[in-house]
Formats: C-alpha cells, structure tokens, sequence
C-alpha cells in the first residue's frame, strides 16, 4: 500500500493513492501500477533504485533503462523498511 507518481517529471506526471497505486515485488522483478497506468520492471531493466523525499513523505525512484516515456517513476510506501527489506529479498540493492 502507498502512493505513486509517474511521468515526465514532478510537475508533468500523474498522482495515485492506495487503491489506485500499488506495488507488486516478484523475485527480480517490480511491477508498479498507479492510477490505470500499470508498468513492470525487470532487474536488467532497472540502474537502480534510490531513495526519494517527497515533501510528506519517503519513498523510492525508479531509475530505468525501458524505453517508455514515463521516466519519472517514484513509490512512496506506507512503510520504508519493509519495502527495503521486500527489495533486498527480490535481488534488488536500494540505494
């Protein structure tokens, strides 16, 4: 459960909260959908995962190589460490 933004930047993007947002983390792979935007992510495709501070809040960026237009991709979580831990336990190293 949590909140999530995409687009082309802070400014330019769509905003959804649970139920309209929400993220799936299968081994080696993320699956984000926010609003009715819906977009996996598998390992290979992802440079990195880096934390990220909204003005209320903290979440993760989604640092990726898809070629997609959405290249702002940001989660913010109900709870941070169990995100970070679900990351870890997938394969994934969040910054």
């Amino acid at each position: 459960k949590g909140g999530g933004q995409y687009g082309f930047n802070g400014f330019l993007c769509m905003n959804a909260t649970y139920p309209l947002a929400r993220l799936r983390i299968r081994e080696k792979e993320i699956h984000l959908t926010i609003g009715g935007w819906a977009q996996s992510f598998e390992i290979e495709e992802i440079e990195r995962i880096q934390s990220h501070s909204g003005m209320f809040s903290e979440g993760i960026k989604i640092i990726h190589r898809k070629k997609i237009k959405s290249k702002h991709v940001i989660f913010w979580p109900k709870k941070n460490d169990v995100l970070y831990e679900a990351l870890k336990q997938a394969g994934f190293e969040p910054a």
